[in-house]
């Protein structure tokens, strides 16, 4: 649980590529944010030891522009958890740092890559599940 800038790349309703508690942006470039506000933010494990999600998901999807593998940190136990059998990320191969701790984290609490589907560029949306 952490309050952090919540940067806006643009100020469009519905707009995307904004970044929470980084200044990288979906790709690991430098963001060019046009605005900033702070606010808070919970990871799924707090959430659920504080039982304000009172049960542990089957299917986890996270398209977050660029912070998919901080996501999935705050996320650990409910990755290893049985209950949790399924995770549909995006991923942008071209973010080596992002592509390799995302594969770690999943590997690591038991989940294996089914499927890989173009997005845009060089992001792909990956189907991770527990065999």
């Amino acid at each position: 649980m952490k309050f952090a800038d919540f940067n806006l790349t643009n100020i469009d309703e519905g707009g995307a590529l904004s970044a929470f508690g980084v200044d990288f942006n979906q790709d690991g470039n430098k963001l060019e944010k046009l605005l900033s506000y702070k606010t808070l933010g919970l990871t799924l494990d707090f959430l659920l030891a504080q039982k304000i999600i009172p049960e542990v998901p089957k299917m986890i999807k996270i398209d977050v522009d660029g912070i998919e593998h901080l996501i999935l940190l705050g996320a650990k136990m409910t990755l290893k958890n049985p209950i949790c059998q399924t995770v549909l990320i995006e991923v942008n191969d071209k973010f080596k740092n992002q592509a390799l701790e995302v594969k770690n984290i999943l590997i690591e609490s038991g989940f294996s890559l089914k499927k890989k589907y173009h997005a845009v560029d060089e992001t792909y949306n990956q189907i991770w599940s527990k065999d």
